[in-house]
């Protein structure tokens, strides 16, 4: 049995060469634009070449009884 709950949140991911490379994050937000801010900022001042920003669904929870 899982007790617990789900959200959504905007992952920011960002790295160099190609995605997958040398990446750096994930960053978790729950708002849009604190997310796509945060990806400029990557993008800016990290000089990553790539950025991206996905809408993902989170589960929290305790699989210890209450």
């Amino acid at each position: 049995m899982f007790n617990g709950s789900e959200m959504q949140v905007y992952v920011v991911y960002g790295g160099w060469d190609y995605e997958g490379a040398d990446s750096a994050g994930p960053a978790l937000f729950d708002c849009k634009s604190a997310a796509h801010a945060a990806a400029k900022r990557m993008k800016e001042d990290g000089n990553y070449d790539w950025v991206e920003v996905k809408l993902q669904t989170v589960h929290q929870g305790s699989l210890i009884a209450a």
